[in-house]
């Protein structure tokens, strides 16, 4: 024994962790050969991992995300410090003190459910029943509408004339399905806010999953629904916002959300099942959940 005290010149052992469930994106990213990466950020709850694609490292009681890998441990003992090195691969990452071995992780679908079953009757009541439950007064008219959202949504955004002339020209593109308004909102949203994801990205990634789980019970498929969302998610993405925004956006253009999106957008969940995922969604970020919550809302 050395009563604790490294011998020179050996290397600190790092803490190794098991994967639970890896993110079907994730796998399909991920290479076989290994890849640098760097540290965004971390807590005891998330490590995020940025190698062109941003991986969100996050401990069993956080929900999962599309981008995500979930520990078996309901905390992260070791998280690595901000700007550290990393080393991802299909088999494993190293980060500084701790390696996450992948393989028994089980593969998780983040993909929206496409309610083909469901008519646009059901959408729309759960449109107001998010709206609702987020102290939203619901309507169909526009200026109606964002009154409402700034009176009581609490979405920083609408408290400028640029964020509220952008989240104007989302609600005209939801209510008229025109991809040029879309576009006028994209241009005016993405990037705006702080934090780790701003918040008028995270309604933009509501909006356009919204097409993909609602399009078909509302007839808004196909070419027009595709032009829609390419118009709401630019070729410019990456230089507009920061790249785990950047990195959750393109997984919503994909149809693939954080795990509580999933349920709330789910059309078979009674009443009680979904507004249970809706409360776990408000709780994530400072405003990141709310807005997607209000952001589906809109959509619906």
């Amino acid at each position: 024994s050395h009563g604790g005290i490294r011998r020179r010149g050996q290397r600190p052992r790092r803490a190794v962790m098991i994967a639970a469930s890896l993110a079907t994106p994730v796998a399909e990213f991920l290479p076989p050969d290994g890849l640098d990466a760097r540290v965004l950020g971390s807590s005891r709850s998330a490590v995020y991992v940025d190698c062109g694609f941003v991986l969100a490292i996050t401990a069993r009681d956080v929900p999962a995300m599309p981008d995500g890998i979930v520990l078996s441990g309901s905390s992260i003992t070791r998280p690595p410090p901000r700007g550290s090195p990393a080393r991802v691969s299909r088999a494993r990452i190293d980060l500084t003190g701790m390696s996450i071995d992948l393989g028994p992780a089980r593969d998780w679908h983040p993909d929206v459910p496409a309610n083909l079953d469901r008519d646009a009757g059901e959408v729309s009541r759960r449109g107001r029943g998010l709206l609702r439950n987020c102290r939203v007064s619901p309507a169909t008219d526009v200026d109606v509408l964002l009154r409402s959202l700034a009176a009581t949504a609490g979405l920083k955004v609408i408290s400028d004339e640029g964020g509220r002339a952008g989240v104007a020209s989302l609600l005209a593109a939801l209510r008229y399905r025109d991809r040029h308004r879309a576009g006028r909102a994209a241009e005016a949203l993405l990037g705006r806010g702080g934090g780790l994801t701003p918040e008028a990205d995270d309604l933009i990634g509501a909006t356009v999953a919204a097409t993909f789980a609602f399009g078909a019970a509302c007839r808004f498929t196909g070419r027009a629904r595709a032009e829609f969302a390419d118009a709401l998610v630019p070729g410019d993405l990456r230089l507009r916002t920061n790249s785990l925004s950047a990195t959750l956006v393109e997984l919503a253009a994909t149809g693939r959300v954080v795990e509580p999106v999933q349920k709330i957008m789910d059309l078979s969940l009674p009443p009680e099942r979904w507004r249970a995922h809706l409360r776990r969604l408000v709780t994530i970020g400072h405003s990141t959940g709310r807005a997607w919550a209000i952001g589906c809302g809109v959509s619906a």
